[in-house]
């Protein structure tokens, strides 16, 4: 397989089998991790009943196990599987080999955030390669040095990607200005009315003009409930369409929580009563800032075990991840859709 397929374009990229992608990384296994770099065959890991990837050896008793995902890991969930993954496949090799020296890495076909990389590092992965790596080195002509670290055996290419202008992309100085205001405003209800904008003008940049712009304080007609921002979903194709014809998602209700703990039962049961058949439909989601407490989960499976209310939870995190994802050239809503498709399995 000629490596010139992950050499073409970002959608050629993104359009490429597991298969093809296997293939193009083996070949380039010298310029990832150095030119003495060989892959080195994985029986006794295979007789165990796991299959990395990737075993290489990059020199005597050091070696890198590499799993290859075609599909960003958008999601905390499916960061953790993968960890996980990983750290199964060390401890195996290394119980096969107890004096080895081994380095994980993950090298996935899409875009992580500068958090979530952070967050694979604190669990144990000492490298993350995406797409815009990968394109680097489909590219590179010359292989580094041999026995060059992992770390150090080419230039991490940026989260966001380059930013060609394309249709309704915004420019990277606008991520810029976002990001820096989602740091610098703290949790808490003092600042509770410039999170609830900030989240309004965040949600507006990553889903519109594929949602309508967002309608902002909206109240029903007995004043009863207020939402902060309802988004109409008048998709005719895609993900958006897809949840309005499956969740009943007509308008898209999003409910921002400035809050200094967890979200919890209360406020996933705030959003539920915004949400009906006959009025915005039965889709919101729940912006914090933080991770939810299980309360929430709990009452998240009640809600649409029984009333089919689907509400989906998203913390600064998720925002900056998508935030990653635009920039690269991707689809953000691929983190909501993989947020839903997790929850839906997890029955």
């Amino acid at each position: 397989m000629a490596v010139r397929d992950i050499s073409m374009s970002r959608d050629g990229v993104e359009r490429i089998t597991e298969i093809m992608l296997l293939s193009a990384i083996e070949q380039r296994i010298p310029f990832i991790f150095g030119a003495d770099a060989k892959v080195v065959k994985s029986d006794q890991l295979t007789s165990l009943g796991m299959r990395p990837d990737f075993i290489v050896s990059l020199s005597r008793n050091d070696y890198a196990i590499v799993e290859v995902k075609n599909q960003a890991s958008n999601t905390l969930f499916r960061l953790d599987a993968v960890a996980n993954q990983l750290l199964d496949y060390s401890n195996a090799f290394k119980h096969l080999h107890p004096t080895a020296h081994v380095r994980l890495v993950l090298i996935m076909n899409g875009a992580l955030s500068g958090d979530n990389k952070a967050y694979l590092a604190n669990r144990g992965i000492d490298r993350v390669i995406d797409t815009a790596e990968l394109q680097q080195l489909a590219g590179s002509s010359t292989a580094p040095k041999a026995g060059l670290p992992v770390a150090e055996a080419t230039d991490v290419a940026s989260a966001v990607g380059d930013t060609e202008a394309a249709g309704d992309k915004a420019s990277e100085s606008t991520v810029e200005v976002l990001l820096t205001m989602l740091d610098r405003i703290p949790p808490g209800r003092s600042t509770w009315s410039q999170y609830q904008k900030l989240t309004g003008n965040i949600l507006e940049f990553l889903f519109c003009p594929k949602l309508g712009k967002p309608i902002s304080e909206l109240s029903n007609q007995t004043r009863t409930n207020r939402r902060d921002f309802i988004f109409p979903n008048y998709a005719t194709a895609g993900f958006w369409a897809f949840l309005r014809s499956h969740y009943a998602a007509h308008f898209i209700v999003v409910d921002a929580k400035n809050l200094t703990r967890k979200v919890g039962k209360t406020e996933v049961l705030q959003l539920a009563n915004y949400l009906s058949g006959h009025g915005a439909g039965l889709f919101g989601l729940v912006v914090s800032r933080n991770q939810c407490a299980y309360s929430a989960g709990v009452t998240q499976r009640e809600q649409w075990a029984i009333h089919r209310k689907m509400i989906i939870m998203l913390d600064d995190a998720d925002l900056k991840q998508m935030f990653a994802v635009q920039l690269s050239g991707g689809d953000p809503s691929d983190l909501i859709r993989q947020k839903i498709e997790d929850f839906r399995l997890s029955f």
